[in-house]
């Protein structure tokens, strides 16, 4: 029999496109977990996320957070969309 052959397109995150429809993507996402809805993200939002999506537990987050934290890049406690 004849045999099916599938084309796959190369993804690549140097092409621009692509990187940016997974950051869109990513933060349609992320934006749930903005509960207070100030687009930002504070540390309770981002141990949500890890909690939920990644299935940590909550008493296991802590480096986590403080590691993803280093985007705060004025150092407000929070984050922004743009920072993340």
């Amino acid at each position: 029999g004849a045999t099916s052959r599938r084309r796959y397109n190369k993804l690549s995150f140097s092409d621009y496109r692509f990187a940016a429809f997974v950051r869109e993507r990513m933060m349609e996402v992320l934006m749930q977990f903005d509960s207070n809805n100030n687009q930002f993200f504070e540390q309770e939002e981002i141990k949500e996320i890890l909690v939920q999506l990644l299935q940590e537990k909550p008493e296991e987050v802590y480096y986590v957070v403080q590691n993803v934290f280093r985007y705060d890049r004025d150092n407000d406690g929070r984050i922004t969309y743009r920072e993340f």
